[in-house]
């Protein structure tokens, strides 16, 4: 039997082999997309996929132990915890994405515009940049919550302020090698506008890196929401958020473990399936530039 000459195919087939080897070589992006699917899945249906309210309470069901009718048990209040944590789902979700976007489009704007004017331009932003980094993270996000007050939205504020920092440091050092590459000084020969090339030359070739920090980001970002739920800062009850489940289910830790362990499971698998994805964003696109 003849064996295929790989050299002889078109590009175009020799394009989808290599996107085919990517995906089998890469089990990491491929147990990522798998997890956050299923979570996305959580996030999008859980009115079809739990069976009870998540705030409804039932005194006759108190504190029980998982079973059938509630594959999670119940709460002090006789919900159902598989419920609250299928309904959390949606909210921590939220609070991953749309608290990693504004960071991500704010960073990346500010790091593309030190990066490439530089000089005194570069300076004060990265001054800015020093302020914020002198302090850790957390830190920061629970004192602008502190004074602004516990609720989503001020939890969503306040990481706005802090995030931006680490994609602005990405964006500046990738955009400070790109100017200097032929294509931008092409654009520059040619009599392109400097927003033309920041947008249309340099931003699509430097944000890969971001992109792959976003995907941890979100990590970073769901556990920081369900942080402040704990101490209160946060989501606030009845509403089901996983890091509020917690707290409220530490008082009964001793006699009902499974109102802390169920949504504590379901963060560190939504926190595993956007590791697992942003690893494979990043051998996907090494492999790519290559």
């Amino acid at each position: 039997m003849d064996t295929l000459d790989i050299t002889a195919l078109p590009p175009a087939a020799l394009n989808r082999k290599k996107k085919i080897s990517i995906w089998k070589k890469s089990p990491s992006l491929n147990a990522g997309v798998v997890m956050v699917g299923l979570v996305l899945i959580f996030a999008g249906l859980p009115g079809l996929i739990a069976a009870f309210s998540p705030t409804s309470q039932d005194a006759d069901h108190i504190l029980e132990a998982p079973s059938l009718a509630h594959p999670f048990g119940t709460d002090n209040f006789g919900r159902d915890v598989f419920a609250r944590v299928v309904h959390g789902t949606r909210i921590d979700l939220t609070i991953g994405l749309l608290a990693t976007l504004v960071p991500f489009i704010t960073g990346s704007l500010i790091g593309l515009i030190a990066g490439y004017y530089g000089k005194w331009v570069d300076s004060v932003l990265m001054r800015i940049l020093d302020i914020f980094m002198a302090f850790p993270f957390i830190v920061l996000v629970i004192a602008i919550v502190a004074i602004l007050g516990p609720g989503l939205n001020n939890l969503y504020i306040a990481i706005w302020l802090v995030g931006w920092k680490d994609y602005a440091r990405l964006v500046r050092s990738e955009v400070m090698v790109a100017k200097n590459a032929e294509y931008v000084q092409a654009a520059k020969i040619l009599g392109f506008g400097d927003l033309r090339i920041l947008l249309r030359h340099i931003l699509p070739n430097v944000l890969s890196v971001s992109i792959v920090f976003a995907a941890a980001d979100v990590v970073m970002c769901m556990l920081s929401g369900a942080s402040l739920s704990f101490l209160g800062l946060g989501v606030q009850p009845p509403t089901p958020e996983w890091g509020a489940i917690i707290s409220e289910g530490r008082a009964y830790l001793s006699q009902a473990w499974w109102i802390c362990a169920f949504p504590g499971l379901a963060l560190v698998f939504a926190g595993t399936g956007f590791s697992l994805l942003g690893d494979g964003l990043s051998d996907l696109l090494r492999t790519k530039g290559r």
